[in-house]
C-alpha cells in the first residue's frame, strides 16, 4: 500500500507591491486586507440570513465578484448564493462596499418558478445579475430565457 504525503508551502515575497489600474503602487498586505473585508462581511451576512429566515444555504452555488461599484477606488464585493427550504429555493445577492464593509445590502434575485440568477459580476460601476427566466411552457426545473438585471449604488444604497 502506497502512502501519499501532501505538503503545502507558503512563500512570502519581501517588498512585493501591487499596481492598481491607475498606476498607483500599494503595498500588497494593505491591499489584500482591504479586498478581503467586504468578502468576510458577506460571509457573515450569509450565515445570519440562515438564522433569520430558516432557509439553508447551498454554498456550492456561491459566486463572488469584486470591483469598484461606487467610484471610491476601494474594492467592493458581491456574492450570489442559493437558499433552500423544502421544495423551494431562492437566489440572493449580497453586496458589501469597501468603504463600509460591514453594511451589507441584500437583493433577492428570484427563485423556483420565477427566475434563476446564477452569477453576479461588477462591470462599469454596475452589478449585473445574470441567469435564466421561465417561459410559460418551461418546467420548474428548466428556465430557458436568458436575462441580465443591473443594479447600481447611489448614496451608499443598492438600487
Amino acid at each position: 500500500m502506497m502512502k501519499y504525503l501532501i505538503a503545502t508551502v507558503t512563500v512570502t515575497l519581501s517588498g512585493c507591491v501591487s499596481i492598481r489600474d491607475d498606476g498607483d503602487h500599494i503595498f500588497s498586505r494593505a491591499y489584500a486586507v482591504q479586498r478581503t473585508r467586504p468578502v468576510v462581511a458577506i460571509d457573515a451576512a450569509a450565515a445570519r440570513y440562515v438564522e433569520t429566515t430558516g432557509f439553508w444555504e447551498m454554498s456550492e452555488h456561491r459566486r463572488y465578484s469584486q470591483g469598484d461599484l461606487d467610484s471610491d477606488d476601494l474594492v467592493d464585493a458581491t456574492m450570489v448564493t442559493t437558499y433552500e427550504q423544502g421544495q423551494t429555493f431562492k437566489r440572493v445577492m449580497f453586496v458589501s462596499l469597501g468603504s463600509h464593509p460591514t453594511h451589507i445590502s441584500t437583493i433577492e434575485l428570484g427563485g423556483k418558478g420565477e427566475q434563476m440568477a446564477s452569477t453576479a459580476k461588477i462591470q462599469d460601476g454596475l452589478m449585473q445579475g445574470e441567469g435564466m427566466r421561465y417561459a410559460p411552457t418551461d418546467g420548474m426545473c428548466c428556465p430557458s430565457l436568458p436575462f441580465t438585471d443591473s443594479y447600481a449604488v447611489r448614496d451608499g444604497i443598492v438600487k
